[in-house]
């Protein structure tokens, strides 16, 4: 019984490792995609020597993850601010053309899907 137990384990290493060398090959290995489309390689590559940093417990560690922290902070805001610039004026661009369907498309995306607040009624 022991030895099935063991047969099947290795069967199952065997057809997993064949599965993960094929997808690699076939697919390929795909580079996680930022969460925000105006966050740059350059602040990805800041917020990694950050967190290195961050486990440093010295206070030159400290003030080097603070500095960075705020740098981050800094060019992030910017980064966001230029492409807002830019969407805006895509959304200006195709609201002069008359495609109004893209303009809204593109500012639904932006901003995401609004929502209604539910207010309830108070008696009195």
């Amino acid at each position: 019984m022991i030895n099935q137990t063991e047969n099947v384990e290795e069967q199952w290493e065997s057809l997993k490792k064949n599965m993960l060398e094929t997808a690699r090959e076939v697919i390929g290995i795909q580079k996680a995609k930022n969460r925000k489309e105006w966050i740059t390689e350059d602040i990805v590559e800041k917020t990694e020597k950050r967190r290195k940093l961050k486990n440093d417990p010295s206070e030159e560690g400290r003030r080097q993850c603070r500095a960075l922290r705020n740098e981050i902070n800094r060019e992030a805001r910017k980064a966001k601010e230029r492409h807002l610039e830019v969407k805006c004026k895509e959304v200006d661009e195709l609201t002069k053309e008359g495609k109004l369907e893209r303009a809204y498309k593109t500012i639904k995306q932006f901003f995401g899907n609004r929502r209604i607040k539910c207010i309830g009624i108070q008696t009195e």
